[in-house]
């Protein structure tokens, strides 16, 4: 992987969430995915960080921060509330590889 071969932050964002919504709706609960689609122009979030180390006990690696971005997607809600997190997607930044995961929210 070359440093020079990366997309930018805003294209990792637009790409994860567009995978995001291609498998939203089968992949959360009915009620999840119709309440995020209500509430998602007021309240809904796009997050980009680093990855972090949970990822290596998930998927046997340690993405490296500089090729992986990690991009979470919910509904704000109250202070001292939980997040109400719909997935959290690790995507590749090298423009060769189109690795993609995502952890959705559970369904239980």
């Amino acid at each position: 992987m070359k440093m020079n071969n990366r997309w930018g932050i805003q294209k990792v964002i637009q790409m994860a969430f567009e995978k995001f919504l291609e498998s939203a709706q089968t992949q959360l609960k009915d009620e999840d995915f119709e309440r995020y689609l209500k509430e998602n122009s007021e309240k809904g979030f796009v997050a980009h960080t680093v990855p972090v180390t949970a990822w290596e006990a998930i998927l046997g690696f340690n993405p490296d921060p500089n090729f992986y971005s990690e991009i979470t997607i919910g509904l704000a809600v109250e202070p001292d509330q939980p997040l109400d997190l719909m997935a959290k997607i690790l995507i590749s930044r090298d423009k060769d590889c189109s690795f993609i995961h995502i952890l959705w929210k559970p369904t239980s």
